[in-house]
C-alpha cells in the first residue's frame, strides 16, 4: 500500500471511532449527567426539558453524520469482507439507520403540539425562579466565560 492509502485509511478509521464516540458518548453524558445537573440548577425539570428538545437536534444531525461515515466505511470495507461479515455490516449499518429515521420522525411528532421554546421557558424562568441564586449563577458562569480573551 502506498502513503496516500495508508493515510486515507487512518484518516477513515479515525472518522469512524471519533464520530461514534461522539455520538454515543455525546448521548450518554447528556442522559447520565447534563439532565440531572440542569435540573438541579434551574430548579425544575421543565426548562430542562426545553433545552433537551434543542439538543436532540444536534444529536440527531451528529448521528445523520456518523452513519454517513459509516455507509463511507462499510463501503470501503466491503470488497474483503466475508459474506457473513458483510451480512453483519449491512444488518448493522441498516438498524441504526431505521432506528435514526424513528428518532426523527417520533422527535417530530412530540414536538408538534409544543409551542416555541424560548418564550416559554423564560416565562417560567422568571415565574419559578426568578433573579434567585440559580439566575446568579448561570449569569456569572456566562460573564466568565464572555470575559476569557
Amino acid at each position: 500500500m502506498r502513503w496516500p492509502q495508508l493515510y486515507a485509511v487512518g484518516l477513515r478509521r479515525f472518522l469512524v471511532a471519533s464520530g461514534l464516540g461522539l455520538w454515543l458518548g455525546g448521548f450518554t453524558f447528556y442522559s447520565a449527567v447534563v439532565i440531572h445537573v440542569g435540573a438541579e440548577i434551574l430548579g425544575d425539570h421543565r426548562p430542562v426539558g426545553f433545552i433537551t428538545q434543542e439538543v436532540s437536534n444536534w444529536l440527531n444531525l451528529i448521528g445523520a453524520i456518523v452513519l454517513a461515515i459509516l455507509l463511507w466505511n462499510m463501503a470501503a470495507i466491503w470488497p474483503a469482507a466475508t459474506r457473513c461479515r458483510q451480512t453483519g455490516l449491512i444488518v448493522t449499518w441498516l438498524s441504526m439507520a431505521i432506528g435514526m429515521v424513528a428518532l426523527v420522525v417520533l422527535h417530530h411528532a412530540l414536538d408538534a403540539p409544543v409551542p416555541l421554546a424560548a418564550p416559554l421557558v423564560s416565562r417560567y424562568f422568571d415565574r419559578t425562579v426568578g433573579r434567585g441564586p440559580a439566575l446568579r449563577l448561570v449569569s456569572c458562569r456566562a460573564g466568565c466565560q464572555c470575559q476569557r480573551p
